[in-house]
């Protein structure tokens, strides 16, 4: 049986880089350094990549006109993006989208709106062929391995839930306390 960085390091060196079908790329490469639903990754426009505070981030926001949605209110987040998806050129393939375009070119195509079942369909058909047989093992074990990274690493589990735009129930720290600095999640998140 396979370790999880066995199978991520498999991930990275598989996964197809080509120019007509980015998608395929980066938008796996994103979830395994963010923790991000596949969904928030699928819906991602040119305005999505903002700079706050001299840190590059990714902002994930419900807008209704736009046909863009989040899981919960909470999902609604700032998340920093890892040097690793910029040093391999993240930003330098964001630049040339246009604001409100889609940056994987992708359309709506079903009546639920969601952009994101058919890159599950294809990653799960790509990590059968490449990684693992364990139907266990899918998009969303990206999600996973984020959150027990982070947790292994000693990360506060309210940075963690931040980070992947999980609820916080405290009335202490939910209600009273602000989010997170950025620079506090782009530890964090450079941790992983």
């Amino acid at each position: 049986m396979s370790s999880v960085r066995d199978d991520l390091r498999c991930i990275v060196e598989k996964l197809p880089r080509s120019k007509r079908c980015s998608w395929q790329y980066w938008i796996h490469m994103i979830a395994m350094f963010s923790g991000m639903r596949r969904e928030e990754i699928c819906q991602l426009r040119g305005s999505d990549i903002v700079i706050i505070d001299d840190i590059s981030c990714f902002r994930i926001v419900a807008d209704s006109k736009a046909g863009l949605k989040v899981k919960t209110d909470s999902s609604s987040r700032i998340v920093p993006i890892h040097s690793s998806l910029i040093s391999n050129g993240l930003l330098r393939f964001t630049t040339d989208k246009l604001s409100q375009d889609n940056l994987w070119g992708f359309k709506r195509y079903n009546c639920t709106g969601d952009y994101g079942k058919k890159i599950g369909n294809w990653y799960s058909e790509f990590n059968r062929e490449f990684v693992t047989k364990d139907p266990l093992k899918c998009f969303h074990s990206f999600r996973h391995t984020v959150a027990n990274t982070l947790k292994q690493l000693g990360e506060q589990e309210l940075v963690i839930a931040e980070l992947l735009g999980h609820k916080n129930e405290s009335v202490t720290t939910g209600r009273y306390g602000k989010k997170y600095e950025l620079s506090r999640l782009q530890k964090a998140v450079e941790s992983l």
